[in-house]
């Protein structure tokens, strides 16, 4: 929210502005039926979407990190500190399939949430949790990880697993409208607002 009044500040149209929260099952049709004109809300750039929405440049890539006990950071080359080491992942996401593939011969142990994971982590089962940055920062940063783990190696970025980042999808006949948004982007980035907000939900960052 606090970006999209970011975007309608750069672009001067603040009084007439709205932000409207819309159930998630809902919110492609409202797009499409005319009750808003842009979907913020991680809407995932794909073949599909692709065919209904255009899209803006991404404004944020997620990476997939490490966290680890803070007494055990991760030496370079991660491959090889990983060595004889178990890895927590959760159970059938992106990041467990990219990390499969880019560490075979790393024991993985199988969680059902991030949480589940950092959590064993926390207690020592695993050496290492592997997951989105997002949910292991919101993780880092609470009082049920009592200052235990922190990022370590990384970040890791691929496209073919983790998407082609967030993006602001519009009606795909509006070219404008995507030029519009993409030049307010630009300009919340360069004066470093987008940063300031960055920072304010992400302290610990996610790279």
């Amino acid at each position: 929210m606090d970006l999209a009044r970011a975007i309608c500040e750069e672009l001067g149209i603040v009084r007439v502005c709205q932000i409207q929260a819309v159930p998630w099952q809902e919110i492609e049709e409202a797009l499409a039926t005319g009750k808003g004109e842009a979907i913020i809300a991680g809407l995932a750039v794909s073949a599909r979407t692709r065919e209904r929405f255009a899209f803006t440049r991404p404004y944020l890539h997620i990476p997939a990190r490490f966290a680890v006990r803070q007494s055990e950071p991760l030496s370079e080359p991660v491959y090889s500190a990983l060595a004889a080491k178990t890895v927590g992942v959760v159970r059938g996401s992106a990041q467990a399939r990219y990390f499969t593939q880019v560490f075979p011969g790393t024991a993985t142990a199988q969680y059902e949430t991030a949480a589940l994971a950092m959590a064993s982590l926390q207690r020592g089962d695993v050496d290492a949790v592997f997951a989105d940055a997002v949910s292991l920062s919101f993780w880092l940063a609470s009082q049920a990880a009592a200052d235990c783990c922190a990022f370590s190696g990384g970040p890791y970025l691929s496209p073919r697993h983790f998407g082609h980042g967030l993006a602001i999808a519009v009606d795909r006949n509006n070219a404008q409208l995507v030029e519009a948004i993409n030049f307010a982007l630009r300009r919340i980035s360069d004066k470093g607002t987008f940063r300031e907000l960055y920072l304010r939900y992400f302290p610990l960052g996610l790279y």
